[in-house]
């Protein structure tokens, strides 16, 4: 399934940018950043392999993940973006077979929607 290699790729390339990000933070409010963003590429790899695994547990491995392109923009919006296609994809997994599936994608997302929330209020 199409839907299930962009996701990953989606959570791949989303790390590569949390990950550059964290290491350019500066000036006021970087530290609640940098943090944010540590924990998010931390968080985010074991998520896509949970998400991978399971699917391949189900059908097949995921043999053809894309690589994915670069957002632009602040970090904050990039991860927005990022967050508004995989819930976008959720609904190709909306069946009940794929309730294992709809769970790791709703932990994903709620990923993204925390570290959205730290680094737009925390300082």
């Amino acid at each position: 399934m199409k839907e299930a290699a962009n996701l990953v790729s989606i959570m791949f390339m989303s790390r590569e940018q949390a990950h550059r990000a964290h290491l350019a933070a500066t000036g006021p409010g970087s530290y609640a950043s940098h943090v944010a963003l540590g924990d998010f590429y931390e968080a985010i790899i074991p998520l896509a392999d949970r998400f991978a695994e399971a699917y391949a547990g189900m059908y097949a491995p995921l043999t053809n993940i894309p690589y994915g392109t670069p957002a632009k923009g602040k970090i904050d919006a990039v991860l927005e973006s990022f967050l508004t296609e995989i819930v976008s994809a959720r609904s190709a997994f909306e069946k009940p077979a794929h309730g294992p599936l709809l769970n790791i994608i709703d932990e994903i997302a709620a990923l993204y929607l925390g570290t959205l929330y730290k680094l737009r209020n925390l300082e």
